[in-house]
């Protein structure tokens, strides 16, 4: 046979994949798009006045300037910690050719180090000046990576940097998935044979249609002798959403988990015709909203096969609760079995919230929510990664500003504050220029509240008075979450405290939230067991009982001289057929666990039973058919040097 014959499958082959790529291309006026909307991101070093002498890429997402990129490409994974402001270096896009312009300065919003995701903001020019509030940027519209499937055409843009200073196409395909550890199955990755170098991180991918689907964040790479094999990854855009719904209100969604349940939320029931009756005069009454602390519902599930699903697999669970517009509510949705993920549609079945993890709460959900209008809303209970099943319990409460009880009679979790207010000109203004909100709540004496304030507008700054008039709590930056502010405080006396609400800086204004409960952070009573107080100081030493089914909340300093630890125990009763500890924290912590004596030598040739110290910060211990009695838990930093860091420890 003629050696051209055997050749032209092959030659047939490539010629109708070229013809493939072709038609994948993405139109010219995209292209230029991209080009104005695809930045390169530099952090700024303020401690050497200089830029920090990395950089990444990132993705305009919202003409309001918000920029997604990856965290490690604005801070430190290992510590949450980020710079507070970056350079943003963009292309003009009738000169591709040249090197990026350094245009802007923005600044850190909020980031996920567990996911290698964050948000900042562009709100300056280079020489410092603030945009015009009317300033419009050029934006990329964002897509749903749950519907890729492998052999889907994907364009990758930054500044990989080795390929040179100036932006970068490449292309390529979606190759396959991966979970979270490189090697299960799920959707924590998105595998790709698009070329990707260092400086593509936080950059984007785009499917054939032009949406971001997609961040470049990972490459790895393996030598076997002279054999060098290698596979770069996205993080999925899904993964994203929380942290987009949470801090970018006018981001272009196109496609997501909200149009995919509401195509398969259950449809109400059709109520039957009245018979008509001749009414008797009544005052029509005006609509109130719910009393404070009113439960609206509270609902305990199980997600399983039995279950509506997702076309990527994660399982769907459905309720419904009626809330009022402008009434704000309180949503907490926890399980020990999976990691649990919330989105909620309004009357029109258009999601409003989209929540993966709350900061502060492991891998459950707990947030303030205003809703816009009256009417029925559908709360859809899915899970973090596709086939994840398990009980969960959901509650939502009505909040606001709580009248509060005379005495210590709170129970930990309670909410007493959920406000959403604005900075701004119309609000009274401190010498320095800082615009001021102020709110009044009742706390008990003793029992301690937990201060959460956060804005995607303005670096935060929270001030509490307490009955005399006298400061007793004033927090800039609370370690771990960027320019947002997250700490306790155990009121000296019972009484009206006065929380103000302000900024770092003068002139700052913005919308923002904040909310005060009782505990170190902890949950709605009875969500997770009993309540017990967490641990308020970081020093290192016993903190005391944990019981099985109950996640606690604390934090801990780290030390220079030897770890720092917290010590937990747990009484096991006999037959229980399996002990689990979790712990994810905002720093790379390790877990121990020993049966009826605490651990007294932490190396490896300690006195432990179980350990967890991978470089990571979540950890899980799993002892099969444990020995009924007295168990003794352990969260250590090994290396925390004088910072602190904030943890969930549950035990189950």
């Amino acid at each position: 046979m003629p050696r051209w014959k055997v050749l032209l499958p092959l030659l047939l082959t490539f010629v109708v994949a070229s013809h493939a790529w072709a038609q994948a291309i993405l139109p010219r006026e995209v292209r230029e798009r991209i080009l104005q909307a695809v930045v390169e991101v530099r952090p700024y070093d303020m401690a050497g006045n200089r830029f920090a002498g990395t950089s990444g890429s990132g993705t305009i997402v919202s003409p309001d300037g918000f920029v997604l990129t990856n965290f490690h490409v604005v801070g430190d994974n290992d510590t949450g910690r980020a710079y507070e402001w970056q350079g943003i270096f963009v292309t003009d896009p009738r000169s591709p050719d040249l090197e990026p312009e350094f245009r802007y300065w923005a600044r850190f919003v909020a980031g996920d180090p567990r996911q290698d995701l964050a948000i900042v903001h562009i709100v300056e020019d280079a020489e410092e000046r603030p945009l015009p509030a009317d300033f419009t940027f050029v934006s990329m519209p964002v897509g749903d990576s749950n519907s890729l499937i492998p052999g889907d055409p994907i364009t990758v843009v930054g500044y990989p940097g080795i390929s040179g200073s100036t932006i970068t196409f490449t292309s390529g395909i979606v190759s396959g998935f991966l979970g979270e550890d490189l090697s299960a199955g799920g959707k924590q990755w998105i595998k790709t044979d698009a070329k990707l170098a260092r400086g593509n991180s936080g950059g984007a991918a785009f499917d054939d249609n032009g949406l971001l689907v997609g961040i470049p964040t990972l490459r790895v790479q393996t030598t076997d002798e002279s054999y060098i094999e290698q596979q770069d990854y996205l993080r999925p855009i899904s993964l994203a959403w929380p942290l987009l719904t949470a801090h970018v209100a006018n981001v272009n969604r196109s496609g997501g988990l909200g149009s995919q349940v509401a195509s398969v939320a259950p449809t109400p029931a059709i109520p039957p015709t009245p018979t008509p009756v001749v009414p008797t005069p009544t005052p029509t009454p005006t609509q109130t909203a719910p009393a404070v602390g009113s439960l609206l519902l509270s609902q305990r599930g199980a997600l399983g096969p039995g279950n509506e699903t997702l076309d990527s697999g994660e399982y769907l669970a459905f309720h419904e609760v009626e809330l009022t517009a402008g009434a704000p509510v309180a949503i907490e949705l926890s399980s020990g079995a999976f990691d649990v993920y919330l989105a909620v549609l309004d009357p029109a079945d258009q999601i409003v919230l989209e929540v993966d993890d709350s900061p502060g709460y492991g891998s459950d959900v707990a947030e303030g929510f205003v809703p816009a209008v009256s009417g029925r809303y559908t709360l859809v209970v899915t899970s973090y990664a596709p086939g994840e099943a398990g009980d969960y319990l959901l509650q939502v409460a009505a909040s606001g500003e709580a009248v509060g009880p005379t005495g210590p009679t709170t129970l930990p979790g309670e909410l007493l504050l959920a406000e959403r207010g604005v900075l701004g000109a119309a609000d009274f203004t401190l010498d320095g220029g800082e615009y001021v909100d102020v709110y009044t709540v009742r706390l008990a004496a003793g029992v301690p509240v937990w201060f959460e304030a956060t804005s995607g507008e303005f670096d935060v700054y929270l001030v509490v008075l307490g009955p005399d008039d006298e400061i007793v709590l004033e927090v800039d930056d609370s370690a771990g979450y960027g320019l947002d502010v997250a700490t306790s405080l155990v009121p000296p006396a019972t009484g009206e405290y006065l929380v103000a609400v302000t900024s770092a800086f003068g002139g700052e204004t913005g919308a923002y939230t904040l909310t005060a409960r009782t505990g170190n952070g902890g949950t709605v009573a009875g969500i997770v067991g009993s309540g017990t107080p967490p641990a308020m100081a970081g020093a290192s030493g016993l903190v005391g009982p944990v019981a099985l089914g109950e996640q606690v909340r604390a934090e801990l300093t780290g030390t220079f001289e030897s770890a720092a630890f917290h010590t937990y125990f747990v009484d096991v009763p006999a037959g229980t057929p399996a002990l689990t500890v979790e712990m994810t924290a905002d720093a790379d912590l390790d877990l121990f666990l020993k049966y009826g004596s605490e651990t007294v030598a932490l190396g490896d040739e300690g006195d432990w039973d179980y350990r967890d110290v991978d470089v990571a910060n979540r950890a899980v211990l799993t002892v099969p058919a444990p020995q009924p009695g007295r168990w003794y838990v352990d969260v250590v930093w090994l290396d925390g040097g004088l910072d602190t860091a904030r943890y969930a420890l549950r035990v189950r």
